[in-house]
């Protein structure tokens, strides 16, 4: 592969002003920046409003968005649009951050954020894949000085956003139910003690809110919050047979800061409340003879009772 010619171009047409409601490429370009060059950009103070994709070639960056830091790697693409919540700039440990960009106007906000809902702002794109095969060839135009039309910057724009929905489409089709949705299930695995949102976990997946439900529905039948809250009552019964937890303290543990919520939830999924399931389960046959373990009075705290209590005079 030939060394890459890194330039970059950025268009603004005489005529353009009388087709505000026309897609339309805004900048385009291949760069690479080295641990000698400062490259930093901050979104929320951005004077021109664009929609802007940037592939990662090689090397790495950081994209900051709700207060969190992704790192950027070879074969990650970033979606966003500026101004916005948005910082980017090459990571501090890496020796160079090369990529490859296009950006596009005002007008392609509509598109842009249907896909973005879709796929997530941070996705993974293959070398060969159709998106980045239509970025070289607008990128040799480019180079050839051949862009010299609003309505052919146009026609590229809207064509560049087409195949990246199909791309993004077709990977997501490939991975949906080994990646996605398996990082999402490790992540609550492991982060069910914690507090978890569905923001957070479609952050992590790096996909949208709607999309993660959708992903996670076809595949367990169930949703995320569904399966974290699964979860989590699997791991407080294991909790509650193990030791004399309080009742409170099993709640915490596995990540319900409610207590009253975490006796609604229990009892709900598993047909008795956290008390009536420990001393049930804590009677066993063994060679035939019965055995109640009994549990102490002060293992249940004042507050279990009379949540039980109320509970058992709603009946």
């Amino acid at each position: 592969m030939r060394h890459p010619e890194y330039r970059s171009f950025e268009y603004k047409f005489r005529d353009q002003r009388f087709y505000e409601d026309y897609y339309s490429l805004y900048s385009i370009g291949w760069e690479y920046w080295s641990e000698s060059k400062k490259y930093y950009h901050d979104c929320r103070v951005a004077t021109e409003r664009q929609c802007v994709f940037q592939y990662t070639v090689s090397g790495e960056g950081i994209l900051e968005y709700n207060r969190k830091k992704y790192r950027m790697k070879p074969g990650q693409a970033f979606l966003i649009e500026r101004p916005g919540q948005y910082k980017y700039y090459r990571a501090k440990d890496a020796s160079h951050w090369e990529i490859q960009f296009i950006s596009f106007n005002l007008a392609s906000l509509k598109i842009w954020r249907d896909i973005t809902e879709q796929f997530g702002h941070i996705v993974e794109i293959p070398k060969n894949s159709a998106v980045l095969l239509y970025w070289n060839k607008i990128y040799e135009i480019a180079l050839k000085d051949e862009m010299d039309s609003f309505f052919l910057a146009s026609g590229y724009a809207y064509q560049f956003m087409m195949n990246l929905y199909e791309t993004l489409n077709a990977e997501t089709k490939k991975h949906s139910t080994s990646g996605i949705v398996q990082n999402c299930v490790n992540l609550i695995q492991t982060e069910y003690m914690n507090s978890v949102s569905l923001d957070y976990l479609a952050g992590e997946c790096g996909v949208s809110v709607s999309y993660l439900s959708k992903l996670f529905r076809q595949s367990l039948q169930m949703s995320p919050i569904q399966y974290l809250n699964q979860h989590r009552i699997e791991i407080a019964c294991s909790l509650l047979l193990r030791g004399n937890m309080r009742v409170e303290d099993v709640a915490h543990e596995v990540g319900f800061p409610d207590h009253n919520y975490f006796i609604k939830a229990f009892k709900k999924a598993m047909g008795a409340s956290p008390r009536a399931y420990r001393e049930k389960e804590f009677s066993r046959v063994v060679d035939n003879q019965k055995i109640d373990l009994q549990v102490t009075p002060s293992e249940i705290s004042q507050e279990d009772n009379a949540i039980e209590k109320k509970e058992l005079e709603e009946k």
